[in-house]
């Protein structure tokens, strides 16, 4: 149960007058928080069971010394080159695009 505490108008304003401008904005200022992961709704930290819940969703390398692994699986180097060469076809590429957008990678 949580108390509200009415304070006079002057009494809030030295509470106020004693941080820093920044700590105010931080305060009272918008918050740029990250949007929720689709998976567990985490923000700045997911759930324990989040890597598990992704894992059937993960693409698999169709091609390549990763052949038969989850994208989860492979460096990100390798990605990234994938990425750039576009090897592989359209629909393993854009399955790759949504499942990094996804990630953050």
């Amino acid at each position: 149960m949580s108390q509200h505490i009415d304070l006079a108008e002057d009494e809030s304003d030295n509470y106020w007058n004693q941080i820093s401008k920044e700590d105010q904005q931080y305060l009272v200022g918008p918050k740029n928080w990250p949007n929720p992961c689709p998976w567990c709704g985490g923000r700045l930290q997911h759930s324990s069971d989040c890597v598990q819940m992704q894992a059937p969703w993960a693409p698999t390398m169709p091609f390549g010394k990763y052949k038969g692994k989850s994208v989860g699986e492979v460096p990100v180097s390798y990605l990234n080159w994938v990425t750039r060469k576009q090897a592989g076809d359209d629909a393993f590429r854009k399955e790759l695009k949504l499942w990094q957008k996804r990630k953050g990678k």
